[in-house]
């Protein structure tokens, strides 16, 4: 049986408490759930024997509450086993091995303390659990229960600032650079906060996460099929796997994409080319025309600015479309545009009058220039 309780500690180190400010709910209960882990992954025969030495880290009521079997603490067997007169050899054997068991039991007992003890001494600034050391022994005589209770008592105490923290949390913007499963955690996490005290109904959770999938404006299809659920299919299960599977094709999407760039032909100055097909009359076969260094955005058109593309535009238009491209426009801006300061040659045959001029600028391919978030060259 190991002595070393640190070779099976799942958080050896657990997450440092800041030391520029209080702790504060979150700290406590991060806390609680790496220490828990650490004690129960040294196992133990007591206490029903599938919670290892968790009663080390709570009151002996609250863990019969959890696990309904009380924790019988080990005690030391004594210097040395007692035997009795007249034993037989195969009695003192086994008298001499429950002897070693029990002190096994006890050492790795106090030795699992002494490790939940330091773990917990080295990830709480002293400022914080300073009362509760001896002016002699410090921390040795203060059980790993004690400091946990003191940090609960002191600061693990929630409030109506947490809480409204914690619903801010649950509106907290996802980003389509993360995974989705992040959104899920974030939710769920906020749930099980506000659980004990102000609860989050999943009807509440669920708007939230629409109105958060909508901002992100990579999941338009995704939300329409949402909407023409019935409204009692409209759980939280069924919200994670329809968008999860919306997710999955999303980024099947773009990875085809990416991948049909990479293989396009660079020309000598390693410049991005694409080849755009079309059809002549009759049975004329295709013919091609090639055009160089240009990228998309959905909400300034076609430019020459690599940077600048649908998924990279810093400045977009109402309803941008992340994924859109050359080739599925996705019904955004068509304009093409000139390299900068390049003076325009090009006169229509007829030219209209400054009337029609002026009401073909609003009616030309492309959104008005008025309305157009400024493009970035």
């Amino acid at each position: 049986m190991t002595t070393n309780p640190f070779d099976l500690f799942p958080y050896p180190e657990l997450t440092l408490l800041s030391t520029d400010r209080k702790p504060h709910l979150q700290d406590v209960r991060l806390l609680r759930r790496q220490i828990n882990a650490n004690a129960m992954a040294i196992s133990s025969p007591r206490g029903g024997g599938a919670h290892g030495h968790l009663s080390i880290c709570m009151p002996p009521a609250d863990y019969l509450a959890l696990t309904g079997v009380a924790w019988d603490v080990p005690a030391h067997p004594g210097p040395a086993p007692l035997i009795p007169a007249g034993s037989t050899g195969p009695q003192i054997t086994e008298i001499n091995r429950q002897y070693k068991a029990d002190l096994d039991e006890f050492v790795l007992l106090k030795a699992t303390e002494a490790a939940l003890r330091k773990c917990l001494i080295t990830a709480i600034p002293s400022t914080y659990i300073d009362i509760l050391a001896d002016d002699i022994f410090e921390y040795a005589n203060v059980s790993p229960a004690a400091i946990i209770a003191h940090m609960q008592t002191t600061y693990g105490q929630i409030t109506l600032d947490d809480l409204a923290d914690n619903m801010t949390d649950l509106k907290r913007p996802w980003h389509p650079d993360q995974p989705l499963e992040d959104l899920w955690k974030q939710l769920r996490r906020c749930q099980a906060f506000a659980l004990p005290h102000d609860p989050i109904s999943d009807a509440t959770t669920i708007r939230e996460a629409i109105i958060n999938l909508e901002n992100s404006g990579v999941f338009i299809d995704a939300l329409k099929e949402w909407r023409r659920r019935a409204p009692d299919t409209q759980t939280f299960a069924n919200l994670h796997v329809d968008f999860n599977r919306a997710d999955k094709e999303r980024r099947r999407q773009l990875t085809t994409r990416d991948s049909g760039y990479a293989n396009l032909a660079t020309n000598k100055e390693n410049t991005p080319t694409f080849v755009v097909a079309s059809k002549s009359p009759g049975t004329m076969p295709p013919t091609t025309t090639t055009a160089t260094g240009l990228f998309y955005c959905w909400s300034h058109g076609l430019g020459r600015n690599p940077k600048h593309t649908s998924a990279t535009c810093s400045n977009k238009a109402t309803g941008h479309c992340l994924d859109a491209t050359l080739y599925n426009m996705k019904g955004g801006n068509n304009r093409i545009h000139r390299i900068q300061n390049e003076r325009a040659v090009f006169q229509p045959t007829h030219r209209p009058t400054r009337s029609t001029a002026n009401s073909a600028a609003t009616t030309s391919v492309g959104a008005p220039p008025s309305t157009l978030p400024p493009h970035h060259t």
